[in-house]
């Protein structure tokens, strides 16, 4: 979930992204490793991509951290329709 803060602290609204939208970071992450564990060599925009998804990854795994506790693993719950 993203926050958007618009002026004062108390006017945020959450945002959740669409779930192609989501998908297509997942993606996007995958081929990116995918290169990385081939041995291929990144383009600079590709670097760029790369700094932002650590960043996207980073907060995910952070999530997975936290709701072990909770919901146990992740990888292993079924998607709800």
């Amino acid at each position: 979930m993203l926050f958007c803060c618009y002026g004062k602290k108390d006017e945020c609204m959450a945002t959740i992204p669409d779930k192609n939208v989501m998908n297509n970071i997942i993606d996007r992450i995958c081929v990116i490793e995918t290169k990385l564990k081939n041995g291929d060599h990144l383009t600079r925009l590709e670097e760029s991509e790369k700094k932002e998804l650590a960043i996207v990854v980073k907060a995910m795994k952070h999530v997975q951290n936290n709701s072990l506790s909770r919901l146990g693993d992740l990888a292993h719950i079924s998607p709800s329709k």
